[in-house]
């Protein structure tokens, strides 16, 4: 069982590594001369699973809400890490999460419709000068979200989890299924003030069907923290 957790963690950096390249403004530099404050607005969740008819509207929301939350603040953390005041590290502040959501939320925002806003309008809210918008698609609902300080209430993990003696994964299509399910995540970052696409990472790949959701979570937030910008700059204000 342990040597199947560790290729499991391999074959998910390998494929992470392999599809992570990204895209950065060829005038990146002087767009983000002014730039000391960026917010990591809420994930764009979408599931693109077989739809469960036990699982109402609201509860599949709950589950999509408590995924962004996890995503969002793991991003955060990841980014941390690479911050700092060495020649490779980022080099420039970000707004906790914690922060994000509260202003977002007292002024009237769904924290699951924020990336409809207009980057002119994030920044005006939330005092930044970028913004990274994400949106992950899955064909699975990643539950098991205890150990990032989020439950989602048991009746509904009772229409999403495997019942004893089912072979086939809730949410899988028994015609098609397999041990893998994709994801596919869009990270962008946006210049508050013109819009314009400063960076972009688009990830796509397989993951096996028995990855926790911290194993999803953190590998894929890792790989988005690594090859995030504002890193070649000369000055840390």
């Amino acid at each position: 069982m342990k040597n199947k957790f560790i290729w499991i963690l391999l074959a998910l950096v390998v494929v992470l590594g392999a599809c992570a390249k990204a895209y950065t403004s060829a005038r990146f530099s002087s767009q983000t001369v002014g730039h000391h404050l960026v917010a990591i607005i809420p994930f764009q969740m979408v599931y693109t699973g077989k739809e469960d008819k036990n699982l109402s509207a609201a509860e599949k929301a709950k589950i999509l809400e408590a995924e962004a939350q996890a995503f969002q603040s793991t991003l955060h953390n990841q980014l941390l890490r690479q911050s700092g005041a060495e020649k490779n590290d980022i080099k420039i502040e970000f707004q906790t999460p914690a922060r994000t959501n509260r202003i977002l939320s007292d002024s009237g925002v769904k924290l699951s419709e924020a990336y409809k806003l207009t980057p002119e309008r994030l920044s005006q809210l939330l005092g930044v000068q970028s913004v990274v918008v994400t949106r992950v698609e899955k064909e699975k609902f990643l539950t098991d979200l205890e150990s990032f300080g989020l439950e989602v209430a048991g009746d509904i993990l009772d229409k999403v989890k495997l019942p004893d003696g089912v072979s086939i994964p809730l949410g899988a299509d028994p015609d098609f299924h397999n041990k893998t399910y994709r994801i596919k995540i869009d990270c962008e970052l946006l210049d508050s003030a013109t819009a314009s696409l400063l960076w972009k990472l688009p990830l796509d790949y397989e993951i096996d069907w028995n990855s926790t959701a911290n194993e999803v979570i953190e590998q894929s937030m890792r790989t988005c923290a690594k090859k995030f910008p504002y890193r070649q700059r000369s000055y840390y204000r």
